[in-house]
C-alpha cells in the first residue's frame, strides 16, 4: 500500500487542542477519574503514551499489553489501515514538541476507529435482532398458513351466500312487483263490483218502493205488474 503525506493542520494549537479535549473525555468516559489528566495529554511522557494507547486500545484487544512502543504503534496502525506513516524517529521522541502532535492525531484516530467499530456493532446488534424478529415472523407466517387457506375457503363459500342471497333477494322484489301489479287490478275489480252493488240494491229499493205504493193504491194491473217484474229481471241482470 502507498502511504500517504498527512496535509492536516497538526501544528494548529486549536487543531491540537481539540483533539486534547476530545481524547481526554473518552478516557474519563471509559476509565474515570483515574485517566491521564488533561493537561499531561498536551504533553505526555513515554509512559503516559503507552497508558493512553492501551487504554483506548484495549477497548478492541482487552488481552493487549504494548512491550514494544517503537515498533508495535506503527505496525498496529498499518494493520488498520491508517493513511500515513509513523517515522521511527517519532516514536524515538514521543513527547518532543515536534513529535507529538503526529502521535496526538494518531490517538485521536484511534479513538474515532474504536468509536466508529462501537457504532458498527451496535448496529450490527440491532440488525441482527431485526433479522431475528423477522425469522420468527416468517415461522408465525408458516405456522399461520394453513389458517389463512381456511379463511380464504370460508370467504368464497360466504362470497357464493352473498351471490345467491343477491339473486333469490331479486326474484323475490319482481315477485311481489307481479303481486303488487295483480292485487291493484282485484282492487279495482272488486271497487267497481262495489259500486255495481250499490246501483243494484238502489234500483232495487226503488222497484220495491213502487210495488208498495202500487199495493197500497189501486192494486196492480195486469200490464203493470208484468212491467214492474221485467224491471226487477232487469235490475237482477244488471
Amino acid at each position: 500500500m502507498q502511504l500517504q503525506s498527512d496535509t492536516r493542520p497538526l501544528s494548529s494549537k486549536e487543531y491540537q487542542g481539540e483533539m486534547v479535549r476530545t481524547i481526554y473525555e473518552f478516557l474519563l468516559e471509559h476509565d474515570g477519574e483515574n485517566c491521564l489528566p488533561e493537561r499531561v495529554i498536551r504533553s505526555p511522557t513515554k509512559q503516559d503514551f503507552i497508558c493512553m494507547f492501551e487504554s483506548i486500545y484495549q477497548h478492541l484487544n482487552p488481552d493487549f499489553q504494548l512491550k514494544n512502543v517503537i515498533e508495535e504503534v506503527p505496525a498496529i496502525f498499518r494493520e488498520l489501515g491508517y493513511p500515513t506513516a509513523i517515522k521511527p524517529s517519532t516514536m524515538q521522541t514521543i513527547g518532543a514538541a515536534h513529535s507529538w502532535p503526529t502521535l496526538l492525531d494518531k490517538i485521536q484516530a484511534l479513538r474515532q476507529w474504536y468509536e466508529q467499530q462501537e457504532d458498527f456493532d451496535t448496529q450490527k446488534k440491532a440488525i441482527e435482532a431485526n433479522l431475528e424478529q423477522i425469522v420468527e415472523e416468517c415461522k408465525e407466517l408458516e405456522a399461520d398458513k394453513g389458517k389463512v387457506e381456511r379463511i380464504q375457503e370460508d370467504i368464497a363459500r360466504l362470497d357464493e351466500d352473498i351471490a345467491k342471497a343477491t339473486e333469490y333477494k331479486e326474484e323475490t322484489e319482481q315477485h311481489e312487483k307481479q303481486l303488487a301489479e295483480q292485487l291493484e287490478t282485484v282492487n279495482l275489480e272488486v271497487a267497481a263490483v262495489r259500486e255495481q252493488s250499490k246501483e243494484y240494491h238502489a234500483k232495487l229499493a226503488e222497484v220495491e218502493s213502487a210495488i208498495k205504493a202500487q199495493e197500497e193504491g189501486e192494486g196492480l194491473c195486469g200490464t203493470e205488474a208484468r212491467a214492474l217484474i221485467a224491471e226487477v229481471d232487469q235490475v237482477e241482470k244488471f
